[in-house]
């Protein structure tokens, strides 16, 4: 029965050893989708979005602008991010339980809300479509930006799909490195009380 105990938490441990590995391989995932993220669409334009009453939507070709650089929002979503999957970084490299925990809480938060926008960002392309094909002839310069909004917005909610998996990723290999390390230590208190007992004998 002993033996059969040790086997099994053997197995178990063995089946997580990779978890580390694999949350290291997620965060730097994530770093590089992050920063692809806060770059696309830059340099575009956009226009409004109107919807008048009895009509169907249309792009307010009067209200057009360029979408400059990085701004400060850019940024301090960069660095947030960042500091946050450097906490994984951190549990994975260093085995710390405590911020495997708080690494794993955070993704599942930032899983949810961010599956939730690429869900909401992918049902604006086909209502961004119907104004860019209701735009009429000879505004070319209008419909052109009005289809670069569309594969902005298409191109954003599948970054957004991708970033959701790769937080799922996240939150799931940190709860099993948590795990390995509970076994981890585990096994190194069963090490040393079998030494301690050794020695009293």
């Amino acid at each position: 029965m002993k033996t059969h105990w040790v086997d099994s938490f053997t197995d178990l441990q063995s089946s997580l050893s990779s978890a580390p590995q694999r949350l290291l391989v997620v965060c730097g995932l994530q770093i590089f989708m992050l920063i692809v993220g806060v770059f696309v669409g830059h340099g575009a334009a956009e226009c409004e979005i109107r919807l008048p009453a009895g009509s169907s939507i249309e792009v307010d070709c009067n209200r057009c602008r360029l979408l400059g650089g990085l701004k400060w929002r850019d940024i301090f979503l960069l660095m947030g991010g960042v500091g946050t999957i450097c906490v994984g970084i951190y549990a994975a490299i260093f085995k710390s339980k405590h911020y495997c925990r708080v690494y794993g809480l955070v993704m599942m938060v930032f899983a949810f809300i961010i599956g939730l926008t690429a869900i909401l960002t992918g049902l604006e392309v086909p209502v961004l479509e119907a104004a860019a094909a209701a735009i009429g002839p000879g505004m070319q310069d209008c419909e052109k930006i009005a289809y670069m909004m569309v594969d902005n917005a298409r191109d954003h909610s599948i970054l957004y799909g991708i970033n959701c998996f790769l937080d799922c990723a996240g939150a799931m290999y940190a709860m099993h490195a948590k795990q390995l390390f509970d076994y981890e230590q585990i096994e190194s208190s069963h090490r040393k009380a079998i030494s301690q007992t050794n020695n009293n004998l």
